[in-house]
């Protein structure tokens, strides 16, 4: 019978496996290769259609014409046939010209005109972390690896080019600062679905302080999601067949992560790794899921250190949006933004929001395991939520069944069942690829505090809501509205099925 878990197309190369061999690069060299052989010619081909819209398209103007370009590609093939590691890194003249080409057309647009750039940028980054494995610098190959896999690249192959990366990479293991114990403003105990009483939840016993944004004074008794604690499959179906949502306590207890994941930890272990971050509050045009713009890189080619240096500030100026997204190391979103905030110090908005971490570190998927309610589906997503205090995530639904597990952290969540959509002014089904594409967006803004001047019908909406603290799952039934938004530094984890 097939694992219904087993949403990961392949688990990545065993240590020892790569241990065997005498250098990274002696084991990078066949999956980049073989990765090279079967895209570039194809990515070549795709990018020649464009020629005829070049020139006046600004890329020939900017030195990325397709025809350079898929010359570049095809010439990529030759470079990795070559015999000695030092003749394949000292001829990566065409990889450098593709990642300068690709480069230079996506920041003078924002976004790339057809796919294949993008499929180029990815192939020259698998190519110069060769290059970077080579001259023993593990570090700077992986994080091209990151890149590639941030962009797009094949989850499968990429997995286990990192995997050999990672190895060769020295991290010390440790264990302390839970992220609890660093929110000065949080509770001293935790709250347990034992503890928060389903009659009422006081912003005293959530967060108190300066912890809260917007401080949730009461939730109505009657509008508390319902809880149960240690609900086991079968107690759990009826809620499931019947849509309705449910917090559950106890699922969480045998998860290594809840006591290994401290912020100190993933600084040391994974802090030199490359993820994707949202800047700011999430507005009407932007898209979680998509590449991201330019603007993602800090608007430099990736050789100038754009990539993994210390991000700018959150606050908006004229020539950065109030919400943008930004690749940045680990260790950086973890300095510069969820500490400060769960110290209670204004840091900005940071969040890494619906990112497959455990696709790029797969080792992370050794510290927990799915709760067995998603038996019931079959599991299609696992994603992460790590952010500072602030985060939202606007009035929407998805086509999954959700079940949000909360390590660290308190996060404020409203639901409106399908059957409240007519009041909820959701946004047309665009054809843009933007936030709204699938028509599961609602067009309310500041719904906690909606002007119904505007929005009349709003206040015909019926709707429940909860705090959600650690330890504690949220089942979220597929197409059910739910609005989220962190009350402190959080870590949560998605399971879609």
């Amino acid at each position: 019978m097939d694992d219904p878990f087993n949403i990961f197309d392949a688990q990545p190369p065993k240590k020892s496996r790569v241990e065997q061999v005498a250098g990274p690069e002696s084991s990078l060299l066949p999956l980049v290769r073989a990765f090279v052989v079967q895209n570039a010619r194809r990515t070549s081909e795709d990018l020649l259609p464009q020629l005829a819209g070049s020139a006046s398209s600004g890329a020939a103007a900017s030195g990325a014409a397709p025809t350079s370009v898929a010359d570049d590609l095809e010439s990529l093939v030759a470079l990795l046939q070559m015999e000695s590691p030092k003749e394949r890194a000292d001829s990566i003249a065409p990889a450098t010209r593709i990642e300068a080409a690709t480069w230079s057309l996506l920041s003078q647009r924002g976004a790339w005109p057809h796919v294949a750039w993008r499929e180029a940028y990815v192939l020259s980054q698998w190519v110069l972390s060769y290059t970077d494995a080579v001259r023993n610098a593990p570090t700077d190959a992986l994080r091209r690896l990151d890149r590639a896999f941030i962009l797009g690249g094949p989850s499968e192959m990429l997995r286990n080019a990192m995997a050999v990366m990672e190895a060769a990479i020295d991290t010390p293991a440790t264990h302390a600062t839970p992220l609890d114990a660093v929110i000065d403003t949080q509770p001293s105990e935790k709250v347990s679905s034992e503890k928060v009483s389903s009659e009422k939840v006081s912003s005293e016993k959530v967060s108190p302080g300066n912890a809260i944004g917007s401080t949730i004074s009461t939730i109505d008794p009657a509008r508390q999601i319902e809880r149960a604690a240690h609900l086991t499959l079968d107690a759990f179906r009826p809620h499931w067949r019947a849509n309705r949502p449910l917090v559950l306590g106890g699922l969480l207890d045998d998860w290594g992560a809840v006591s290994k994941w401290s912020l100190d930890w993933f600084r040391a272990v994974h802090g030199h790794r490359l993820v994707p971050v949202e800047l700011g509050l999430m507005g009407g045009s932007t898209s979680r899921g998509k590449p991201p713009p330019a603007a993602a890189f800090g608007g430099k080619p990736p050789a100038a250190a754009a990539f993994g240096g210390k991000p700018p500030p959150a606050a908006a100026s004229s020539e950065t949006p109030s919400w943008h997204e930004r690749t940045m190391a680990l260790s950086d979103l973890i300095d510069t933004y969820l500490l400060p905030s769960a110290r209670g110090d204004s840091a900005g908005i940071a969040y890494l929001a619906q990112h497959a971490l455990f696709e790029q570190i797969p080792s992370l998927r050794e510290d927990f395991q799915p709760p067995p309610h998603c038996e019931l589906g079959r599991l299609q997503h696992v994603n992460v939520w790590m952010g500072t205090a602030g985060t939202v995530t606007p009035l929407h639904y998805d086509s999954y069944d959700n079940m949000l597990a909360q390590l660290s952290g308190y996060k404020y969540v409203r639901l409106y069942a399908s059957d409240q959509s007519r009041y909820l002014y959701v946004e047309r089904a665009a054809a843009d690829g933007g936030l709204s594409a699938q028509g599961n967006m609602s067009s309310v803004e500041e719904l906690e505090a909606p002007d119904l001047e505007r929005y009349p019908l709003l206040g015909k909406a019926r709707y429940t809501e909860t705090v959600l603290g650690p330890g504690e799952t949220l089942f979220i039934p597929a197409r059910c509205w739910h609005y989220v938004r962190s009350l402190s530094s959080a870590l949560s984890v998605s399971f879609w099925f």
